[in-house]
């Protein structure tokens, strides 16, 4: 064996060793996390969508369904196999987790070697579904755009096309989880068109003036940052114009300074071949799912209910429930990184020295991440270190020096910048904490691919000191509290009913616990009415909804009237009155008197009121 072989070998070993660490490490420390707390409407809604799917109906026609509907699909296969409960959901979760591990190692091994790409891949499971352990949609878009990535990474080592299809695949199931999984069609759709600049580079040039192809990837470029424009302007602050416009601006300004640069570079037909060569077969991909998720809907005439549900009801979710991103001064916290990265890429400060003082200096601020300023301080440089990073690496990429790194590597850079830019759109318009950690780890591997081109220990430092603060000030808090203080989620203990399996907080198991065994005395019948808000009632009674509506602010709310005769139809003999929604408007006044008369009899539960009638059925 020669010695190159030798040493190839010995490093595919080393790296072999640092997946198996990281994959065990992080199975067994998420594991703990598998039925730990919850957020009720999230679980009542993933788990009544699925249920109603089992029993034959279709997300959108027969029920509003809240996302795309292809999870929930997925949900009502998951309680065919593992049980009707909300613990089945988690097991899926936790399956699909488990090959998001491997996926985002190999990932982050394109940029690093394998211990930094094995802190990196840590970095991104700590940052991500440990924080809420819930079977929602965008963790599948993080776990499918990872692996859209390496297979367009694979593309580029192998020049095999059918790593383009399967990306677009990924790219299709995205989608068919929530309509976000757009944005990482776009990054991809955003890279091919760069890789075609590059390869554009190596022929001849074609003639003068302003060539066709030009225009057209010049109006598509320009086309795309107009319609992201149309997407926030609705709710668009200084803070949303930087996190969300402008670094996908800086990605398209690359793009377009590179077709400025190539504008005479071979003739139109062969430009046009050269991209279809590799848009097609990632459009087949990305074809091929949706069209088969489409096809009950189109023999059954119900496209319009599809195209209202994943294109009209969206804009009501946006009126109803959105979160702006907190005031523009925070971005100042990521600001000392953008300095360590200027610092790293000029060669300057590699010693010793610099590493041991970054080391002492964030250890004390771990240390004093206790209190909530400096908790506040260090979470708001983890929201906008993603922005740094993207802003940083296409500033080096429009410079193109003598410094400048091979196309190759400016290929991967320009894929993982177009990735964080789009993907960081999935906290719009609901720029909740946790929504960052839909994307943290997509953050972590653009961040990856700047800091790589200077000096890695100073970088691994504050990669470490965010791994550490995400284990011991984010992963024992929840949803509630994240971005604001450091806490401790519970007291918490398992929801004793049939349908749960899961731990949840000490006030939460009474109210639920009472209230179902209070609603299981009282029905005599299979259907209850439940509103607003409130479709974790439903499934966790195993009560049928004799509605279509699963959150209230998705449609204009029908006549008392109307109502009274659906509950008459089917009998109904109990209501459920949700006094304070977190999204939808309370009950009008004029429902709830008629409801009063119906359902005289009542009894608060926590934030619900059950009220009930003793006529037979």
């Amino acid at each position: 064996m020669s010695a190159l072989s030798k040493a190839a070998t010995i490093r595919g070993t080393r790296s072999g060793l640092v997946l198996l660490l990281v994959w065990a490490s992080s199975a067994v420390y998420v594991a703990g996390f598998v039925d730990r707390g919850w957020v009720p409407h999230d679980e009542g809604m993933l788990a009544h969508n699925a249920e109603r799917t089992l029993r034959g109906e279709l997300p959108h026609r027969d029920f509003d369904e809240s996302y795309t509907g292809g999870l929930t699909q997925l949900h009502a296969l998951t309680f065919r196999a593992f049980g009707v409960r909300l613990l089945s959901l988690r097991i899926v979760l936790f399956l699909f987790f488990l090959l998001f591990i491997p996926t985002l190692y190999a990932v982050a091994r394109r940029l690093l070697p394998p211990w930094p790409a094995g802190l990196v891949a840590l970095l991104g499971v700590v940052w991500s579904v440990p924080n809420y352990f819930a079977s929602m949609p965008s963790w599948y878009v993080l776990f499918f755009s990872t692996a859209g990535t390496y297979a367009l990474l694979r593309e580029r080592e192998t020049d095999r096309k059918s790593w383009l299809f399967a990306a677009g695949l990924c790219g299709g199931v995205s989608l068919l989880s929530i309509v976000v999984g757009l944005y990482f069609v776009a990054a991809a759709l955003l890279y091919l068109a760069f890789r075609e600049q590059v390869a554009a580079e190596r022929l001849e040039e074609a003639g003068r003036g302003l060539p066709l192809f030009f225009l057209f990837q010049a109006a598509s470029v320009i086309g795309f940052l107009f319609v992201l424009m149309s997407v926030v302007r609705s709710h668009l602050g200084p803070m949303e114009l930087l996190h969300f416009v402008v670094p996908s601006a800086a990605v398209g300004a690359v793009l377009l300074r590179r077709c400025w640069e190539g504008r005479r570079r071979g003739t139109l037909g062969r430009r046009c071949r050269e991209l279809t060569s590799r848009v097609a077969p990632f459009g087949l991909g990305l074809f091929l799912p949706v069209a088969l998720f489409i096809l009950p809907y189109a023999r059954s005439g119900s496209l319009g209910d599809l195209r209202r549900g994943v294109f009209v009801f969206p804009f009501r979710q946006v009126a109803a429930a959105h979160m702006r991103l907190p005031p523009v001064e925070t971005i100042g916290a990521a600001l000392p990184y953008l300095l360590l990265l200027a610092v790293g890429v000029r060669g300057v400060g590699r010693g010793r020295l610099l590493v041991l003082s970054l080391a002492v200096l964030l250890a004390a601020l771990l240390f004093w991440s206790r209190t909530n300023e400096v908790y506040r301080g260090v979470w708001h440089s983890a929201r906008s270190i993603g922005v740094v990073a993207v802003l940083f690496g296409c500033g080096r990429l429009l410079r193109r020096d003598e410094e400048a790194p091979p196309a190759a590597r400016e290929e991967e850079t320009f894929l993982f910048l177009a990735m964080t830019a789009l993907l960081t759109l999935v906290q719009f318009p609901f720029a909740a904490p946790i929504y960052l950690c839909y994307v943290a780890p997509i953050v972590a591997l653009g961040v990856s691919a700047v800091a790589r081109e200077g000096e890695l220990a100073p970088h691994g430092v504050v990669a470490a000191f965010y791994l550490a603060f995400a284990l011991w000030r984010i992963n024992p808090g929840y949803i509630w509290e994240m971005g604001v203080r450091p806490t401790r989620y519970g007291p918490l203990q398992v929801l004793s009913l049939p349908r749960a399996g899961i731990r949840v907080p000490v006030d939460d198991r009474k109210t639920y616990e009472l209230l179902v065994r209070s609603v299981e005395q009282k029905s005599r019948g299979p259907y209850i009415y439940a509103a607003p808000d409130c479709p974790e009632v439903y499934f966790l009674s195993g009560r049928r909804n004799l509605t279509r509506v699963v959150f209230d602010y998705l449609r204009d709310p029908e006549p008392p009237a109307i109502l009274l005769r659906r509950l008459e139809a089917k009998l109904v003999r109990v209501v459920v009155l949700n006094e304070r929604p977190d999204y939808s408007s309370p009950l009008s006044p004029d429902l709830r008197v008629a409801l009063s008369a119906r359902f005289p009899h009542s009894e608060t539960i926590g934030k619900f009121v059950l009220r009930w009638s003793e006529g037979a059925p």
